[in-house]
């Protein structure tokens, strides 16, 4: 067969040229795969960075946020001299200045958020953290972040050692101030032991001391998880006796009032006991607590007012707690012990070591005990009668207080002395969100009732970032707290 050898020429040309076209398509993909790579790189690596940066401004203190010229101004701020160095959030996840490592079988996480900002009224980063904290929730069939279960904080608890360290509770006073005046904490507890540690956790100091009280309707792993915390610190139980509490009645006025029976025996000579619930957080660092409470000179910060609604829940009773039913006759029949005037008020407040005592032993306050038992949510009304009665000490009979109430800030929904709830109301109350919290920090109260941790965990990490802030500069206290507090009729 004879070859054509321009044939052959093209034959060898076509050749030569699919060779280059898949050489040159092995060179392509080679280099596609190493883009891809860098890429990667590239991309890690700026995360790193904008994680650092990110970090850093967490860590950037309240030096610059703007107080108005109200009574809220007393709220202090931190110095930039002392940066927070915990990597972890202090101390939401760790122990202060140690690099410690992550502890995911604990629930403690921390949310990449600038609080500065926060506390700055930053709509932008409100924003943002609003959106981050949706995206969460809706990650979970109930619309909750996950908060973790009592067994989780039960186990994490028993190695006290371990949990003191990593969770960084003082172990030292820190004033002779505070040392002198130590304070007595009544908390009353049935759900969330997550939550519920993040609260003591905030409020601990070694010279005080705390009494848990864990609903006895609580699960087993939730008295569990408490029963640990208590166990691992001196100066803090729980309350010899229980109560299985019932919304509205009788037995959440006893946990209280057994709980109080154990602190005037407890070796800690405490000044004044705080009683709160476990959705509580402090707005106040202890040393600031200590010179507001100081400036009560033995008066009670207890509410007391003569709302009609209120005062009409005197008249109903009941075989069960669940089922009122008005006895309009009943005060006419069964007057109050001593001539007692009915009044009404909030279930939290700040009392004197003598108010307590005189509450545990007077004849007629122990009569007043029994005989408001059958009424409806006497827990509102029992200390806010008591603390207007002439024989109670420190007591201001002719005073109403209202608004002037410095134990809790509580946002109602048809309320209008304080700004409007940013949050959601449960039950009537403002379960508040970070939104809140440029306004709620700068209120001049002790505590805020409620956060949920599973609606809104930041307002926790922000509020301890600030608390431990000015727990670390005292020096920032500010004249307010002498002047604390303001004139009122009682003087």
């Amino acid at each position: 067969m004879i070859v054509n050898p321009e044939t052959a020429l093209n034959e060898t040309s076509k050749h030569e040229k699919m060779g280059r076209r898949c050489h040159f398509r092995r060179s392509l993909r080679g280099l596609m795969i190493w883009g891809a790579w860098l890429t990667i790189i590239f991309v890690l690596t700026c995360s790193y960075f904008m994680a650092d940066k990110t970090s850093k401004l967490h860590r950037y203190t309240l030096e610059k946020i703007p107080f108005r010229k109200l009574s809220e101004e007393a709220v202090t701020r931190a110095s930039p001299k002392y940066p927070l160095t915990d990597p972890h959030g202090p101390p939401f996840a760790g122990t202060q200045g140690t690099k410690v490592e992550s502890h995911p079988e604990f629930y403690n996480r921390y949310w990449p958020v600038n609080c500065s900002a926060v506390f700055e009224e930053d709509l932008q980063e409100i924003a943002r953290v609003d959106a981050m904290l949706e995206k969460e929730r809706q990650k979970s069939k109930k619309g909750e972040i996950d908060i973790a279960s009592d067994a989780l904080v039960a186990n994490f608890t028993q190695d006290c050692e371990y949990y003191r360290k990593i969770r960084g509770y003082p172990t030292k006073v820190l004033s002779k101030e505070e040392e002198e005046f130590p304070l007595a904490f009544i908390i009353l507890t049935h759900k969330n032991a997550a939550q519920v540690e993040l609260l003591f956790r905030a409020i601990y100091q070694p010279h005080n001391v705390y009494a848990f009280h864990p609903d006895g309707n609580s699960p087993p792993e939730f008295q569990r998880a408490i029963r640990n915390m208590a166990s691992c610190f001196d100066n803090v139980f729980v309350c010899s006796k229980l109560e299985k509490v019932q919304y509205a009645g009788f037995t959440r006025l006893l946990a209280d009032i057994n709980c109080m029976h154990d602190l005037v025996n407890h070796s800690v000579q405490w000044k004044y006991v705080i009683n709160q619930c476990g959705e509580a957080f402090p707005l106040k660092t202890n040393l600031e607590m200590a010179k507001m409470i100081k400036a009560y000179h033995g008066r009670v910060d207890a509410e007391s007012n003569d709302q009609p609604l209120k005062l009409s829940r005197f008249h109903k009773l009941s075989s069960r707690y669940t089922s009122f039913k008005k006895t309009e006759d009943r005060l006419n029949r069964y007057p109050p012990p001593g001539n007692i005037t009915l009044h009404s008020g909030n279930a939290y407040n700040t009392l004197s070591r003598e108010f307590v005592d005189y509450v545990l032993t007077d004849k007629e306050a122990v009569q007043f005990l029994s005989w408001i038992n059958m009424t409806y949510s006497p827990d509102e009304h029992f200390m806010a009668s008591l603390r207007r009665y002439h024989n109670a000490p420190g007591s201001y009979p002719n005073v109403t207080l209202s608004k002037d109430i410095n134990t809790s800030f509580v946002k109602w929904s048809w309320g209008k002395a304080s700004k409007e709830c940013v949050g959601k109301y449960v039950r009537g109350i403002c379960v508040i969100s970070t939104g809140y919290l440029p306004y709620v920090s700068r209120v001049p109260n002790l505590f805020v009732n409620k956060i949920h941790y599973s609606y809104d965990p930041v307002t926790i990490q922000c509020m301890q970032e600030l608390l431990t802030n000015r727990t670390r500069n005292p020096q920032l206290t500010r004249q307010y707290y002498k002047e604390f507090p303001p004139k009122r009729a009682w003087y």
